[in-house]
Formats: C-alpha cells, sequence, structure tokens
C-alpha cells in the first residue's frame, strides 16, 4: 500500500483540522455562602473557578430564606444547565421547591455565557466614600484659596 502526498490533500487536512472544534468547556466562579446578615457580595474573596459540563452557563443569584423567626441570606454562584432564559425563575423554584415550610425571596439572580462572568466585583465597603470625600474636601480647599486669592 502506497500513500502519496499532495498539495490538495495537505490542504484539505488543514482546512479539516480548522474545522474541528476543540471542545473548550466553560468556567464559572463558584462559590455557596449563607449568613445571618445581608452581603450583596458575599463571595467576595472565596470561591474558584470550575470548569463546567457542555451545555451549562454561569449562574449568580442571591436569596432570603425565612423560617420563623429565622432568617438566613446566601449567595450561590455556579454552573447551571442552560435553559434558553429560564435558569433565574428555575433556580427560585427549584429552591422554594427544596425549603418548602420557609419563605424564599429572591434578590438578585442573573445567567451569563462567558468565562467567569458571574463573579462579582463590587468594590470593598468604605473604598468610594474615601475617594469623593477627598474630591470634596480638596474642591473646597481650592475654592477657598482662589477666593482668598482674587477677592
Amino acid at each position: 500500500m502506497e500513500f502519496k502526498c499532495s498539495s490538495v490533500g495537505i490542504l484539505y487536512l488543514c482546512i479539516l483540522a480548522t474545522c474541528v472544534s476543540t471542545g473548550k468547556a466553560l468556567e464559572c466562579y463558584t462559590c455557596n455562602v449563607s449568613s445571618s446578615t445581608w452581603d450583596q457580595d458575599g463571595c467576595y474573596g472565596i470561591g474558584s473557578l470550575r470548569k463546567c459540563p457542555g451545555s451549562s452557563v454561569c449562574l449568580a443569584a442571591t436569596y432570603e430564606i425565612k423560617s420563623g423567626i429565622v432568617t438566613s441570606f446566601t449567595t450561590m454562584q455556579s454552573c447551571f444547565p442552560d435553559m434558553g432564559g429560564e435558569e433565574c425563575g428555575n433556580f427560585i423554584k427549584g429552591q422554594k421547591d427544596l425549603h418548602r415550610t420557609a419563605t424564599v425571596t429572591p434578590n438578585t439572580c442573573y445567567a451569563c455565557s462567558e468565562d467567569n462572568c458571574n463573579k462579582r466585583t463590587s468594590k470593598p465597603n468604605g473604598a468610594p466614600t474615601f475617594k469623593v470625600n477627598f474630591f470634596v474636601v480638596f474642591a473646597g480647599l481650592l475654592n477657598f484659596l482662589l477666593v482668598k486669592l482674587f477677592v
């Protein structure tokens, strides 16, 4: 058996190789935290990236569970099955089914389909306040000096 290599054959193999998908899996930020106080970014600084199974999206949700006098606040970020835009509704319905004797109230929920798109990026408490206060003080001082110089 003899194999002949032609330029057309090599070109065909190159085109075929570029058309085959490598199957890179979606990576989502994964964290599940419950606490007795509300924290919009409960997963800040904890959690990790995780490769998701096929047909997945990334999901991020915050919700409140109230059972009698006990209230807990949960932040959940993870891979979730792609449900054509119904991910948040189905996730909250699943939490309500899981906690039948409690009241589950969603606060935020979104699904996205890019790597690490469900990681919250809110700033630590107090960070923007210092910058705003510094700017206000600086502007006031500059105004005071300009008035003294030109009046």
